[in-house]
């Protein structure tokens, strides 16, 4: 069975395919996007900028991994990007980002048996 497409949908291929994208590249956006359309419980275009910091804190509720969080919010910049004139999508510009963890990593210096004397 073959998926309704949305003009939103199509715009959003066609935008993608002016940038060059592969088609990996374009599912995951397209993913992303149907993603938070199934969180709002409408079409995307009619968000507000309070429904998208919700959606991230959802997002970050349900632990999903930086990685993913970050390819959700650049999915939602490049559809803010391309869409129409006079539309009131909420701007994802200044959308915050995810950050890994990163480890410190671990001293095994021989002169210090305690660890680095600057830790």
């Amino acid at each position: 069975m073959e998926e309704k497409t949305t003009p939103l949908r199509k715009r959003m291929i066609e935008d993608m395919n002016i940038r060059g994208m592969g088609d990996k590249a374009q599912k995951a956006h397209i993913r992303a996007i149907k993603d938070f359309a199934g969180f709002l419980g409408r079409s995307p275009d009619t968000a507000t900028p309070e429904e998208l910091r919700a959606y991230q804190l959802h997002m970050t509720e349900t632990g999903v991994t930086p990685p993913t969080f970050n390819a959700r919010i650049m999915a939602l910049r490049l559809r803010d990007l391309r869409r129409p004139t006079g539309a009131t999508v909420p701007s994802t510009s200044s959308a915050p980002r995810a950050r890994r963890r990163r480890c410190t990593p671990t001293c095994s210096s021989a002169a210090s048996p305690g660890g680095c004397p600057s830790c």
